[in-house]
């Protein structure tokens, strides 16, 4: 068994088993996402700074746009992989569909969160954190590999940093 399907089935070996973990999963998987999409769009907004702002915005939409848009579709047409849930025939916690790497969430998340980050590290740094559970709840639901979870992160910085390479030319 490889090391993904180890790590996979530690995690969706507890669904099920208690009401708590499986609620709190589904929370992290599902609409912590909108929460942490949420919290960025405040934080734009909460600036003072007008370049600051507009630096952020078109630093998180390019990077959004690359690394969702772009690579992450690309990968998940070429790869074709199907989810943990079909492998196994298992019942996942929440409905999914489409293919499973990489992770979406994960690429969009990353590349939001790393672009506020830039920014403001604090801020940042908090988003980051969040976005990791979403990660670990992705997986604990039955809907992503680890190393699904684990590209859409290096996807989402690499397009951070290719963006701010484009968007600001080095600086």
């Amino acid at each position: 068994m490889s090391l993904d399907s180890l790590i996979f089935h530690f995690f969706f070996n507890l669904a099920g088993k208690n009401w708590f973990f499986n609620v709190v999963s589904v929370f992290f998987a599902r609409y912590l996402p909108f929460l942490i999409f949420i919290s960025a769009v405040f934080f734009l907004f909460s600036l003072q700074d007008w370049k600051k702002r507009i630096n952020l915005f078109f630093l998180s939409l390019v990077s959004i746009i690359i690394s969702r848009g772009i690579i992450a579709e690309s990968l998940s047409l070429l790869f074709k992989r199907p989810r943990p849930f079909e492998v196994f025939s298992l019942n996942s916690l929440i409905p999914s569909s489409g293919y499973s790497f990489p992770s979406d969430h994960m690429s969009f998340l990353f590349a939001l969160s790393f672009s506020v980050w830039i920014i403001n590290k604090k801020w940042g740094a908090a988003l980051l954190f969040l976005s990791l559970f979403v990660g670990f709840g992705r997986i604990f639901v039955g809907v992503h590999w680890p190393s699904d979870i684990l590209a859409g992160i290096i996807i989402g910085v690499f397009s951070v940093l290719l963006s701010k390479k484009l968007i600001f030319n080095n600086k």
